[in-house]
């Protein structure tokens, strides 16, 4: 008695419609087979393998005569039912590119049947991946898979774009405090797409009344996660309040650095400079001259006697150096180019001795 009332039980769950799931687990067809398809395709036989599939299924599916059934009834963008244009969705003052928009409905029986279309496109797409689960597809199944979700997208974004006014509409009204408009738009839109991958149309009521409790939630979820974030950052970023020489000082404490491993290379001689050499880039750089502090008390703005001013030391000309040592300006200049080489690859080869180290 009781395995008899688990294979009726088994029988009616199956006989019962609802979401259906599968993974395209298949491989593609033999390369040579592969060039008889566009590369567009090939993209998209690709990109399917390893996606999760769904479909709302229905036992009518089943039949032999529901694929031409479905479609012949399914309706077309002419049997559409447009509002009054006192209804037309505007957000012209707050989301512009939504300003000329026009909202059009379905009737009850005209939404079931696309949504019946998009479900029984989909429910092939299920049927060709199950068939050639961990096999080889075959040029023929291959075609009927990008036809049929070829079709269950087009139909799933014809779907998408008569219901879009919704989202709009319910994002005006929201008015969440912290949440602009944009990102309301953008949850409430993936909320919508959720439903209609999921929307059974075999329970009687309307599509509209299905979404607007999802986008709801979406628009709830937002909020929550807006609120926790203005708890963590309390303060909004402000560009008045950020320091303007950030990068300034940045670039002057790199400067910083590098002079100072000079000065290191030069009080240390390890570029091995001649005294003559030692003596042209100490003059014409001034590098271990020590800088000078200055008192300026001329300032009205603070209350301090005096405000302190770092002047660094003035290097000579080439003319003047050459005049210090007893040479024309172009040996000084050459004397320079030489010394600055060798400090040169000095400081490089430190650079990399120190890094070979850190890594």
């Amino acid at each position: 008695m009781k395995v008899t009332q688990g294979k009726v039980k088994a029988s009616k769950s199956a006989a019962r419609g609802g979401l259906r799931k599968l993974h395209g687990s298949f491989t593609l067809p033999p390369n040579s087979a592969l060039r008889r398809f566009t590369d567009e395709d090939i993209d998209l036989l690709q990109r399917l393998q390893g996606e999760l599939f769904e479909c709302v299924f229905e036992p009518m599916f089943q039949a032999a005569t529901a694929e031409k059934a479905i479609f012949a009834a399914a309706p077309r963008p002419a049997d559409y039912i447009s509002y009054d244009p006192n209804a037309t969705v505007d957000l012209e003052n707050e989301f512009g590119i939504f300003a000329n928009m026009r909202a059009e409905v379905l009737s009850a029986d005209d939404e079931k049947r696309l949504f019946r279309a998009f479900n029984y496109a989909r429910y092939r797409v299920l049927k060709i991946i199950r068939q050639f689960r961990n096999e080889r597809l075959t040029v023929s199944a291959a075609r009927d898979l990008i036809a049929w979700y070829s079709k269950s997208s087009d139909i799933r974004g014809e779907i998408s774009r008569l219901n879009i006014s919704l989202v709009l509409a319910m994002a005006r009204r929201a008015k969440i405090n912290g949440v602009e408009l944009s990102e309301l738009v953008s949850e409430g839109n993936l909320a919508l797409l959720r439903c209609v991958d999921k929307f059974d149309c075999a329970r009687g009521f309307k599509f509209s009344t299905y979404a607007c409790r999802a986008i709801l939630s979406a628009f709830t979820r937002i909020a929550a996660k807006g609120s926790r974030y203005r708890s963590q950052f309390p303060v909004a970023f402000d560009t008045t309040i950020e320091r303007s020489d950030f990068l300034d000082r940045q670039r002057a404490e790199v400067e910083q650095s590098g002079l100072n491993s000079l000065r290191e290379a030069l009080a240390s001689n390890r570029a091995e400079l001649s005294d003559v050499e030692q003596q042209v880039i100490a003059a014409r750089f001034a590098i271990t001259g020590a800088t000078q502090t200055v008192h300026d008390d001329s300032s009205p703005l603070v209350d301090s006697a005096f405000i302190e001013q770092v002047v660094a030391p003035k290097g000579k000309t080439l003319e003047e150096v050459g005049a210090m040592l007893g040479v024309s300006k172009e040996r000084v200049r050459q004397i320079q180019n030489k010394a600055l080489e060798k400090l040169r690859e000095t400081l490089h080869a430190d650079y990399y001795t120190d890094y070979s180290l850190s890594a």
